[in-house]
């Protein structure tokens, strides 16, 4: 259509890590009990992350001057996220809650850093 795919499909992983995020610090009926629903949003929100850097380096690969400087910072940062987001789900699977928040939280960090630069 000749419209750049990745900034539609940034939403996907945005959204799941934030709601995961929210989940993670969000009260509970129980204790534990918005545990499941925070992993089920990570993992969606990291797997919908593969396309969104899949699009992104094609994107970036046209560009030239300084928004292929941008550019290439933009990935650099957010696939630094994306792997902090895969450490914290490989922590919660092995029992690791609380690294596993640390590592989500970190990655929030780096995306709100980003937001920062660019904005």
């Amino acid at each position: 259509m000749g419209h750049p795919l990745h900034p539609i499909l940034v939403h996907l992983p945005l959204g799941g890590w934030v709601i995961a995020a929210a989940l993670d610090h969000l009260p509970a009926q129980a204790p534990g009990a918005n545990d499941a629903a925070a992993d089920r949003a990570l993992l969606l929100g990291t797997l919908g992350a593969v396309g969104t850097i899949a699009t992104g380096w094609a994107d970036w690969s046209n560009t030239r001057g300084e928004a292929r400087r941008t550019g290439l910072i933009h990935g650099v940062l957010n696939e630094a996220a994306f792997v902090l987001n895969v450490g914290s789900l490989l922590a919660r699977r092995r029992g690791r809650r609380g690294l596993g928040k640390a590592l989500s939280g970190a990655a929030l960090g780096v995306g709100r850093t980003l937001a920062h630069r660019q904005g």
